[in-house]
């Protein structure tokens, strides 16, 4: 399924999102990078060597890593997205050549202009997740990764205990995820619905004002664009809770990272103290 949606690439295409996969791996990697250059600066503020030196060494190594950060974003989002709009062109084109090839009893079946609404609607979601979401997803998956592995490498008992807020993440956001996707769905297909009566409105415009129609028609409207301010409602409430689960779930996972670090600290103080005593 993940294959299909690249039918309408070219190699071309192909090739601008493998750079801009590439690319995004390395700017999603440069952010657990930026936490070793922090720690490192803490560190130089309670060491004897010169502060100044220190400072000014640690701050042209952020710098380098920001104009770094900032060229391989640039990358990772235009090129994808150059890509998916290419791939758009040909996706509604041929979606208005199936059009074309229906029978006129299919058309009847559905609303005057839902096809064209939901074309407009669906192909936007569609260039978005070809384009800057997919390698929106790529950066995530290598920050995720490399952030666990310089983790274990600067302190795996501290890593262990942070390790344990993953399932949460993972569990909130599976729920969101579902939640979410049924919404737009359903703002989708109301959104879809209230077009399509627009453009009947619209298309027979002298006949509603023949027979005093607007306000039917506004009503319907009216009606169609309900269903869609619930959906969209819905689907606020969900985005805004999964919003605030995640920021109580992170901010807990920063309070527990400290006061476990803190401990381990404590820990190693006291063992030195000890051992130097003899």
């Amino acid at each position: 399924p993940l294959l299909k949606l690249f039918r309408f690439a070219t190699p071309f295409d192909i090739l601008c999102l493998v750079i801009g996969c590439i690319f995004a791996g390395l700017a999603g990697a440069s952010q657990p990078l930026f936490t070793i250059f922090f720690g490192k600066l803490l560190n130089g503020l309670n060491s004897n060597q010169d502060l100044i030196i220190v400072v000014n060494e640690l701050c042209f190594q952020l710098g380098m890593l920001g104009i770094a950060t900032f060229i391989c974003t640039w990358i990772s989002v235009s090129l994808p997205a150059w890509a998916a709009a290419r791939q758009v062109s040909r996706l509604r084109a041929a979606y208005m050549r199936a059009l074309l090839r229906q029978d006129a009893a299919w058309h009847d079946n559905g609303r005057a202009g839902e096809a064209a609404t939901r074309m407009a609607a669906d192909t936007v979601a569609f260039q978005g997740a070809v384009g800057q979401d997919f390698s929106a997803v790529v950066r995530s998956a290598v920050m995720f990764f490399s952030g666990i592995i310089i983790a274990f490498v600067q302190g795996w008992k501290l890593a262990l205990v942070v390790l344990g807020f993953i399932p949460i993440f993972a569990i909130v956001g599976a729920v969101v995820h579902k939640n979410l996707g049924v919404d737009s769905n359903d703002d989708g297909q109301a959104y879809a619905r209230a077009g399509a009566i627009a453009t009947e409105a619209f298309a027979a415009l002298r006949t509603v004002a023949a027979f005093g129609g607007e306000r039917a028609e506004l009503r319907r409207y009216d009606a169609a664009l309900a269903d869609s301010e619930r959906a969209s409602i819905k689907a606020g409430n969900t985005g805004g809770f999964a919003v605030g689960v995640l920021f109580l779930t992170m901010f807990s996972c920063y309070a527990v990272g400290l006061y476990w670090g803190t401990a381990f600290v404590l820990c190693c103080a006291i063992y030195n103290f000890f051992r130097s005593k003899g």
